[in-house]
């Protein structure tokens, strides 16, 4: 009876959030509305928000952002019930044919308080959530590096210098480059100011792999990194998009989050297969393929010869999707499972 009349009382509101002021719409459990317009998007405009439920339970909707994980704490910090949602799934939104932020806010809060949203979105942990700020940083970081590395090579080919790829990792190399005759004043002046940038992004991806230095401690870690081609990154990447391998049912649905399957549309009793989906975490997706090219490079992988196949008959972008999916399916079987990598039982998964 209590929960009955708690559900009766209840309010329901649909937001819709941007960076100064974010839309919001409260209804009742008959679908009237209670209160509807901006609010700026602060803790202060948060704080308006609640106090215009006068004091009734709150369930906030919002679609999942940049901003909604802020968001988020902060309503649940002011006693509301908040709920994140994948916007793609929202498709009455983008089918309504007069979209405005406040039609996006509405509609939210009449799928909430009808029960017809999509499932919630898993929200990770503080500490997940830590981890997966310093891999992308580390990542951003290691991206802004790559660049100018490029441009130094491309400088010095311009003159007939020719470097390795990794050369530009060891200082040695630089003071060599620095003296070549080659190279004149003015690219001279060029280099050592590229080369200062270069030092500065190594130091500082050298200070966040120190942050995330003890999780790689962590057994889980460990245990991925016993699969052929995976390393460190790749072990705390997935740890950090997955957060828990528990979300999933199987093997299968944990490497369609990752976006690496292949798209499927069935007509007709026909069923075709298109280009991955590419859904879930880009950086997970980019770990697995660097593991799977990793793969290819040794000698004895349990999957080389089977990936060499598929090379011969799909090309090579197409075995390196599939090794990269297969590889994933073993490492989430063994985090789930608690088990370290045998080859022997590997082609299994």
């Amino acid at each position: 009876m209590n929960d009955l009349i708690r559900r009766m009382a209840m309010l329901y509101c649909g937001g819709d959030l941007h960076a100064k002021s974010s839309n919001f719409c409260l209804v009742n459990r008959r679908g009237k509305r209670m209160a509807e317009g901006l609010v700026p998007s602060s803790r202060r405009g948060f704080t308006t928000l609640m106090a215009s439920g006068k004091g009734e339970e709150i369930r906030v909707v919002l679609e999942a952002s940049t901003r909604s994980r802020w968001a988020a704490g902060v309503l649940e910090g002011l006693g509301a019930e908040v709920i994140v949602v994948d916007p793609r799934k929202v498709r009455v939104i983008a089918e309504t044919k007069h979209k405005t932020d406040r039609t996006d806010a509405r509609i939210l809060a009449d799928l909430l308080r009808t029960g017809a949203l999509p499932p919630a979105l898993w929200r990770a942990p503080r500490g997940i959530r830590e981890l997966r700020d310093q891999i992308r940083l580390r990542w951003g970081l290691v991206q802004q590096r790559s660049i100018l590395l490029v441009r130094t090579r491309s400088m010095l080919a311009s003159v007939g210098v020719s470097l390795g790829q990794r050369a530009l990792a060891r200082e040695a190399t630089w003071d060599r480059i620095l003296q070549r005759r080659e190279v004149t004043p003015k690219m001279r002046r060029l280099l050592e100011i590229l080369r200062q940038r270069v030092e500065a992004l190594s130091s500082a991806i050298t200070e966040v792999e120190r942050e995330y230095a003890p999780r790689l401690e962590d057994p889980d870690v460990q245990r991925l990194q016993g699969i052929p081609g995976v390393g460190p990154v790749v072990a705390l990447t997935t740890l950090a998009s997955l957060g828990d391998p528990g979300r999933f049912r199987d093997s299968r649905k944990a490497a369609a989050y990752t976006g690496l399957i292949p798209s499927e549309r069935s007509s007709g009793g026909h069923q075709r297969r298109g280009h991955i989906t590419k859904q879930g975490p880009s950086e997970l997706r980019r770990v697995w393929i660097q593991a799977a090219n990793a793969a290819l490079r040794m000698r004895d992988h349990p999957l080389k010869a089977w990936a060499q196949r598929l090379i011969y008959r799909r090309g090579r972008a197409v075995a390196v999707v599939a090794l990269a999916r297969r590889m994933f399916r073993w490492a989430f079987a063994l985090w789930r499972d608690g088990k370290s990598f045998d080859a022997r039982l590997a082609t299994a998964c």
